[in-house]
Parts: C-alpha cells; structure tokens; sequence
C-alpha cells in the first residue's frame, strides 16, 4: 500500500467520492501505474484482436474479436501481455453479478487472444468494508471448464497453469467521500 498511498493518495485520504466512474477510472490507472513501477509497460482499455483464426473453441471462427481488458501489462522484451486485468465494482444485484461474470469471461478471451501463455488474469473488484462478497469460487470454476456465450462457439476454460487471481479493493465510507482501507488477493 506504499506505492498506492505515494502515487494516488485521494484513494487513501477519504478524498474521492463515489461518483459516476470516479473509482472505475482511479482503479486502472493505479494497476496501470502499479505495473509501470514493476518494471512493466502497462497501458489501460488496450484492444487485443484475433487477426487470424484463433482457436478459442472447437472451431476456429473468432477472426476479427477484440476484446479490451481494463489494464494490460507487458513483457519488455517479448510484448506479450503478462497481466490482463478487469476492475468492477462488486454488487450482489443480479445484473451486476452477470457484469462481473463477463468480465471474466473477457480476461479469458483476452488471454486466448494474446501471443506466449505465462501471464496473470486479474479481477479487481471493489466494494465497501463489511460487504459479504460472495461467488467467487463459481467464478473460477467457470473460467477453468469454459464456457458459451449468447451462442457462440464454446470458449476454452484456462489451463491449471494460468494464474487467475481475484482481488477485492475494500472501501469505507465517510459521508460522501471514500476511503480505500484493505486490498485482499
């Protein structure tokens, strides 16, 4: 948190307020800039398109698919991604927990879409201190055994040698203002 409270210290002060993307946008920025200061070029809404047909399911027709992971980490030398990573706001509301469920589906689509295999998926979520944030564990086991969407052909799930990793950025709330407290991983 030495980084975070040196490089975005209104996320730490209680001096940003949970207006329209407010939190979204400080978010990726500090993964962006966490990256940067790892020693990574890092870079937020970088599209990854399929040029060529990728076989992502059992048939290759995902020519031309862009999917655009909320931050992208890369390898200096080699350019491939080592992070791809979504930050959303966690809410039980059912149309949230489908957000949040594509949003992983993305990092999957990302990941199959992106040259070399050794990287980390990140889903960031954040929420207030003392939310019960449940599902996770669905949420990895879906990524794992693949999955279908509205459709498509079925997307491969992650090899056990992908990282996927779910991160929850806990907030407390004073008045109108925010202040980050805790990141868990």
């Amino acid at each position: 948190m030495t980084f975070l409270r040196r490089e975005f210290p209104m996320l730490t002060d209680g001096r940003v307020s949970d207006v329209g993307l407010a939190i979204h946008s400080l978010g990726l920025n500090y993964l962006a800039a966490f990256g940067r200061e790892l020693g990574c070029p890092a870079v937020t809404e970088f599209p990854l398109v399929s040029e060529d047909s990728v076989p992502l399911g059992r048939q290759p027709d995902f020519t031309g698919l862009e999917v655009r992971p909320d931050v992208v980490w890369f390898n200096r030398q080699s350019r491939a991604p080592v992070l791809l990573a979504e930050f959303e706001r966690y809410d039980e509301v059912p149309a949230k927990r489908r957000l949040i469920l594509e949003k992983a589906e993305n990092l999957v689509l990302a990941h199959h879409l992106s040259p070399g295999q050794e990287r980390i998926l990140l889903l960031a979520l954040w929420t207030f201190t003392g939310a019960r944030v449940s599902g996770l564990a669905e949420i990895s086991t879906h990524v794992r055994s693949g999955f279908r969407r509205s459709g498509s052909t079925p997307i491969n799930g992650l090899s056990g040698d992908v990282r996927f990793l779910v991160a929850t950025f806990l907030f407390a709330r004073h008045g109108p203002s925010l202040t980050l407290k805790e990141i868990q991983v």
